[in-house]
């Protein structure tokens, strides 16, 4: 018989049963069957067709990414914890510190140099419970400032620097409720007198003038000087009183620059004043007599009796308008005014006001 075409090459592969062959097929390669003997050698594996590029493409270069064990590209994220956030900055803290530290700097300035008396630091210590509600308030605050927000760290300067402004503030106002006042004295209440007699010593300021409700009130100047506080003594009967102020011994914090008097409007009032410079009105008063040695200025309303003024110092008197005045000693006086050989007088009428002129001094009346 002829031979024919080759039966080997026309021959289609024999169709094996997974469940009896001896090796199992994965994808196009052949895996050996743990129960059979060695397989048979492994089929070649075609390569992918290379990719086409147009000859007019631009081709870019491949970026690399961040792989993890060959997986997809992964991004490691910036987790951010409420506790743990970075702090922004604020200039408010250093305001606010550099504002507390002036301050402190300032008050300690103006208490030494004179400007301010000393116990303006009594009244900054005295308000301790309100920089305990500061610290309290910062420190509940605090964990806003881990949390990123710097300008809660100004919270404690500022309050501190508010306090001692309120401090210094109700110190200058003179209030009643710090320690400053503690010097700070009130007559009684002078119900039933009708003549009063005072004296008056203190080697700073005087200012007196105002309404009391009691039959005194002296009041430390809240800035700083030589001048104790003030001390009196007191003699009072039914109908008169007696009162002698001067200064107390050992002033220490309550060092000041003078006082500042008030008195009753109700007695009739005889006044001798020695200070070092005064500010005298006796308006609203009803003044009998006034003695006054010092520098500076005093005023009387119209007297309703006759009145007598001593003057030892360079001082001018103002009289109102229309007052009838005889002046002994050497004085300046408004023009107009009549010469007399004792010294001048005006052509004012009603109760006289005398004014005695003490050797050496340098007086002027004005009217007024």
């Amino acid at each position: 018989m002829a031979a024919g075409p080759d039966d080997s090459a026309t021959t289609p592969d024999p169709v094996v049963d997974p469940e009896e062959s001896d090796v199992a097929t994965v994808g196009t390669q052949r895996l050996a069957d743990p129960r059979g003997d060695d397989p048979p050698p492994e089929e070649p594996v075609a390569a992918p067709p290379a990719s086409v590029v147009p000859p007019d493409a631009t081709v870019m270069p491949a970026q690399p990414f961040p792989t993890t064990g060959g997986l997809a590209p992964q991004v490691d994220p910036v987790v951010s914890s409420p506790d743990t956030a970075a702090p922004t900055t604020s200039p408010w803290p250093i305001i606010g510190w550099l504002l507390f530290a002036v301050s402190m700097l300032v008050v300690g300035i103006a208490a030494s140099t004179g400007l301010l008396m000393p116990a303006v630091v009594l009244d900054i210590a005295s308000f301790w419970p309100a920089w305990v509600v500061a610290l309290l308030v910062a420190l509940t605050l605090w964990p806003l400032r881990r949390r990123g927000i710097a300008r809660i760290g100004a919270v404690l300067p500022l309050l501190l620097f508010s306090w001692i402004t309120a401090a210094v503030g109700l110190h200058l106002l003179e209030w009643d409720q710090l320690p400053s006042s503690a010097a700070d004295i009130r007559g009684p209440s002078g119900a039933g007198v009708t003549t009063a007699q005072i004296g008056i010593e203190v080697s700073g300021a005087l200012t007196l003038g105002g309404e009391s409700e009691t039959l005194y009130d002296v009041r430390l100047v809240r800035s700083g000087g030589d001048a104790g506080p003030p001390d009196a003594l007191e003699r009072l009967v039914p109908s008169s009183a007696v009162i002698q102020l001067q200064e107390r011994s050992g002033a220490g914090w309550f060092r000041s620059s003078g006082w500042t008097v008030a008195l009753q409007r109700g007695p009739a009032w005889e006044i001798t004043v020695v200070a070092g410079k005064v500010d005298i009105s006796t308006r609203g008063l009803a003044l009998r007599a006034l003695a006054v040695a010092g520098d500076g200025a005093v005023r009387i309303g119209t007297p309703s009796v006759d009145t007598r003024i001593v003057l030892d110092g360079d001082l001018t008197l103002t009289v109102p308008a229309g007052t009838a005045v005889s002046v002994v000693g050497a004085a300046g006086v408004p023009p107009g005014w009549e010469t007399t050989d004792e010294g001048a007088r005006s052509n004012g009428t009603g109760a006289v006001v005398t004014v005695e002129v003490a050797d050496g001094s340098v007086a002027r009346i004005s009217e007024g």
